[in-house]
């Protein structure tokens, strides 16, 4: 990831300089912002995230040896970089001494060295966890909830929102007195991030986190509220996958005021236990999984779809997370499933831009979208096992006619018929190349939708009906033959 930087200096043609140096086109480090004063600098600081701050150490108003105190107090997980026409070693002790990582003399600085400065820092921060980078924030952000600390945050333009983190397996968290198990929690939560979005986790011992997130840029109330709970949803996700246990979120209202969003977590902690979010499964069922498996292997594109279009009948309008948690889930099975069978996939989109694909579609079109991705994908990989297998295109075509009307009464004429061959002809193609009869290929295909139906628990003489078998008895018989059991036998097995 490339380094973001903000580049302060009072002196225009020197900023200018720094600007059109060649360096930055090779996207190693971005330029994210420019500021001729220290008022300025914090500015950029309170509406960006920046990695890296190059400044000036001489400037009018708040100088260089003042702005670095500050900046090491508030954005403690920015580095800096000072940068001086005087070689005066009292500035140099000051700046290093508020965390500086470089002091460069004006008169030494060339693209070069400038260069290779930047690639040590990155070099440096690198070896560094994002967790172990906010580590002095974090505490003065548990000084300031839990005790008297001052607050960490400036007054900027950026929205807060608070959401207290419970643990429900309260049984195995007290195993761990030391505390790791929620360690690895909060790690986590801050690692379930968004574009434009801050995450700060706090522990609170024995089973509690305060999770405080800032929204940066123009963004409505409705808005913090959908990424919020895209970020909830993706907490709930990533600490099911690794440590099998599941949360309780309780957000706390939207207050333009700190003091106001303090007293209203301290109010919150001290109460017996979570205000309970009603609960939603954040991901698809293991019975919705296994029915997507079975109809991949299946290659059957129509039933895919029509499963895809249950799953998100089932979610709840209002509830933005869960719908973007089964968006990703479906993805990463398509995913998987192209892998296995080498078929290219365009685009899938991931974290950030899976939470606006998710967000600018209506649900209609978000369905639309999957599903006509699973019907690609399944009609491709349907295609190119037949190739495989050498068939023909007249094979190939019987077999998508038996596809596509096999819920009918057909019979070898009428598939012949349908493609424009003899029925004779086709029938001793079909058996030279896939070694089965015309009727035994419909009636294995007959045979794969019912199996699908008696899993989904639809009655048997529904299933007789909508898989094309003229009666009853004719399917009992045909099922034991191929399948080695009685439908009842099979669905106990299942």
């Amino acid at each position: 990831m490339a380094l973001k930087i903000l580049l302060v200096d009072d002196e225009t043609v020197f900023r200018t300089c720094i600007r059109e140096m060649k360096f930055w086109e090779t996207g190693e480090f971005v330029l994210s912002g420019e500021a001729g004063s220290g008022d300025e600098a914090l500015a950029v600081l309170a509406e960006r995230e920046i990695d890296l701050v190059l400044m000036d150490v001489s400037m009018p108003g708040k100088n260089g040896i003042v702005l670095s105190e500050i900046i090491s107090r508030k954005y403690p997980g920015t580095a800096i970089i000072a940068m001086s026409s005087y070689d005066d070693y009292d500035y140099v002790r000051e700046i290093l001494k508020n965390g500086a990582y470089d002091y460069i003399l004006k008169s030494r600085l060339s693209e070069e060295f400038l260069v290779l400065t930047l690639k040590n820092i990155a070099t440096r921060l690198k070896g560094l966890s994002s967790w172990e980078i906010k580590a002095e924030l974090r505490r003065q952000t548990r000084e300031w909830i839990f005790g008297e600390g001052v607050n960490p945050f400036t007054s900027d333009n950026s929205r807060k929102a608070a959401v207290i983190i419970r643990i429900k397996d309260m049984d195995r968290t007290a195993m761990l007195d030391d505390g790791g198990l929620l360690e690895g929690v909060a790690k986590a939560a801050e690692a379930a991030r968004l574009e434009g979005v801050k995450s700060l986790a706090c522990l609170r011992k024995p089973d509690c986190i305060v999770l405080l997130t800032r929204f940066y840029g123009v963004i409505s109330e409705a808005e913090i509220r959908n990424k919020l709970e895209c970020i909830m949803a993706l907490i709930q996700d990533s600490v099911r996958r690794i440590f099998h246990l599941r949360l309780d979120f309780t957000r706390c209202p939207l207050f333009f005021n700190d003091n106001s969003l303090k007293s209203f977590l301290l109010h919150k902690l001290e109460e017996a236990g979570p205000e309970r979010e009603s609960e939603a499964s954040l991901s698809l069922t293991i019975g919705q999984h296994k029915r997507l498996l079975a109809v991949a292997v299946e290659h059957d594109a129509a039933s895919a779809a029509q499963l895809i279009e249950e799953i998100y009948g089932g979610i709840p309008a209002d509830h933005a997370g869960l719908c973007i948690m089964v968006t990703k889930e479906l993805l990463e099975l398509i995913e998987k499933i192209s892998v296995e069978y080498e078929i290219e996939l365009d685009f899938l989109p991931r974290e950030f831009m899976l939470f606006q694909y998710a967000r600018v579609k209506s649900r209609e079109a978000l369905v639309s979208s999957v599903s006509g991705l699973y019907r690609n994908v399944l009609r491709e990989i349907s295609e190119k096992e037949e190739k495989k297998r050498g068939y023909s295109a007249m094979v190939r075509n019987a077999i998508a006619y038996q596809k596509e009307h096999y819920k009918s009464p057909i019979s070898l004429r009428m598939i012949a018929d349908g493609i424009g061959v003899s029925s004779s002809y086709l029938s001793r193609i079909f058996h030279d190349e896939t070694g089965q009869t015309v009727t035994d290929y419909l009636n294995t295909i007959r045979l794969e939708e019912a199996k699908r139906l008696i899993r989904d628990g639809v009655p048997l003489k529904e299933v007789v009906s909508r898989c094309g078998f003229r009666n009853y008895g004719y399917f009992l018989k045909v099922f034991k033959e191929y399948v080695g059991k009685t439908p009842k036998e099979y669905l106990a097995k299942q």
